[in-house]
């Protein structure tokens, strides 16, 4: 998993990841859209996909996703190290 996108697709899509959260469908359109799921759902997110057999949809997948977020463009995974990063600002 590198965006929330595959997680999303790994899902069957938006519809189906506000059914595993219990959430709208519009809050689950607009994590997609945002490439963010907040850490609060992330508990949802893995026992979700443990039930459904999904693999790859992990803790460390969700971490590493957010904070390539942060650090670069929303919802990716970003390669480069902190230092490279900030060395390219």
């Amino acid at each position: 998993m590198q965006t929330i996108a595959d997680i999303f697709d790994a899902f069957g899509g938006s519809s189906a990841v506000a059914r595993v959260l219990g959430v709208g469908a519009s809050t689950a359109s607009e994590m997609k859209r945002r490439g963010n799921i907040p850490p609060k759902y992330w508990m949802g997110i893995v026992e979700g996909a443990k039930r459904l057999d999904l693999p790859g949809v992990t803790y460390e997948a969700l971490a590493k996703i957010h904070a390539g977020a942060v650090g670069g463009a929303p919802g990716a995974v970003s390669d480069q190290a902190p230092e490279a990063s900030e060395a390219a600002q």
